[in-house]
């Protein structure tokens, strides 16, 4: 987790998919980075943990920036506006961010996955 200059939490972490595929064809894996901020983004930093099941809900947001070596990047990541984290508590409910702001949950370290 992390803090905006606004003071504002945010928190990052990736969830994988694996889309449905024809009969036939290889399955394959796709990575989103995922996004909370605020009061959501605190809370989910100490409830998820790596390989943790959720079920997510949000807007796309892409964010463009010149890197180190001047070349321009660009990243699209999910602005999480409900999270709900499934198997491990059976009574886990969707939480939803308030204020009209995403919140971002945990795993953004390096090396975590190959994103």
């Amino acid at each position: 987790m992390s803090y905006l200059t606004n003071g504002t939490a945010k928190l990052v972490f990736r969830c994988a998919t694996t889309p449905y595929v024809a009969q036939g064809q290889p399955e394959r894996t796709l990575w989103w980075r995922c996004a909370l901020f605020g009061k959501l983004a605190e809370s989910m930093s100490e409830m998820l943990k790596k390989g943790t099941p959720v079920f997510v809900r949000g807007d796309f947001d892409q964010s463009t920036w010149t890197g180190n070596d001047g070349t321009p990047r660009t990243t699209l990541e999910v602005r999480v506006s409900e999270i709900q984290l499934l198997g491990s508590k059976p009574q886990a409910q969707p939480v939803a961010a308030s204020g009209g702001q995403s919140q971002v949950n945990a795993y953004d370290q390096e090396g975590d996955v190959p994103f």
